[in-house]
């Protein structure tokens, strides 16, 4: 009975003078954590593996966070795959739009994940196993999601995806509305909240969520793995999922700089509603930017440049 270990957005990253985080709120254990995890679900294929020996992992994209990480979170990133490979591992790997340029996957080899590809064998999918028919819709392939039987998934059978597939996410297809004829299970991700594993139109879907915490409304979000078992025709016979171990929040996290910057945005929603009334009452046309430029000969250009520098600031 084989078995996939499926996970997904595991946004590896590191912070140096050279290539600052974006997420200002990252403390220094962050990539350690995401290492840890990695490490954790290395450990849990080799288990699995015992059970049968047809087990292999699948990354659904976003394995790192940005496009060209510093050189050490790069090689940390081989050195985790390498140990894979040590252990008779196979992983397969559906590319992200933060594993590539500008949602462009053949930039891929100038890309951090790129040095994946100079290690023995390919990492990101490109044929079949077992005997089966199985496939990538890597970022950027969105189109099929509502296309019945698209001919590019004809005779497949699994399908690794990045594309916005969820129940009830803001412009996501729903599951129930995908129609794959003869796909017996698409993996998800990108939808970092994740979703319970269910079947629609004869299609299982499996959705354990990112593996990293990375905005401030999942910081105590449990990350989870989804461990499938198939049987040797390739039928879905269980999805269940299953906790991986993660720092505290608190250790991962500057959580005074993350509740700063979500009241520093609440008020600056506030100024905007209140600019935008007060415009109305003054019977100013267009939005609360105009009301600041009739109070420019008054109020002067920096006073007004400096406000609405404020308000827009995210």
């Amino acid at each position: 009975m084989p078995i996939i270990v499926h996970f997904t957005d595991p946004h590896l990253s590191a912070s140096t003078p050279e290539h600052p985080s974006p997420r200002k709120w990252r403390s220094g254990t962050y990539e350690q954590d995401i290492l840890d995890k990695l490490s954790w679900v290395r450990q849990r294929a080799e288990a699995l593996k015992t059970e049968d020996p047809e087990t292999f992992l699948w990354c659904t994209g976003d394995i790192v966070d940005r496009p060209v990480e510093p050189l050490k979170t790069t090689l940390a990133l081989a050195d985790w795959v390498m140990s894979l490979r040590q252990k008779n591992l196979t992983l397969f790997l559906t590319l992200g739009q933060h594993d590539v340029k500008n949602y462009r996957v053949e930039s891929v080899d100038e890309c951090s994940v790129g040095v994946l590809s100079r290690l023995r064998g390919k990492p990101y999918y490109e044929g079949g196993m077992f005997g089966w028919e199985c496939t990538s819709l890597h970022v950027g392939q969105s189109a099929v999601l509502t296309e019945k039987d698209p001919p590019a998934l004809s005779g497949q059978l699994i399908v690794g995806t990045h594309l916005d597939i969820h129940p009830d996410a803001f412009g996501c297809v729903r599951p129930r509305d995908i129609h794959w004829a003869g796909v017996k299970l698409v993996l998800c991700a990108h939808i970092h909240k994740g979703g319970t594993p269910c079947e629609h139109n004869g299609t299982w879907f499996s959705a354990p969520g990112a593996l990293c915490r990375l905005n401030a409304d999942e910081i105590h979000r449990q990350p989870q793995i989804s461990v499938i078992r198939l049987s040797g025709a390739g039928e879905v016979q269980s999805v269940e999922y299953e906790d991986v171990p993660s720092r505290p929040a608190e250790e991962v996290f500057d959580l005074g700089a993350m509740e700063y910057a979500q009241e520093s945005q609440r008020e600056r929603t506030q100024f905007q509603r209140a600019l935008g009334e007060v415009a109305g009452e003054q019977g100013v046309v267009g939005d609360w930017r105009s009301l600041l430029e009739v109070a420019r000969p008054v109020a002067g250009d920096d006073t007004v440049d400096r406000t609405i520098k404020y308000a827009e600031e995210v």
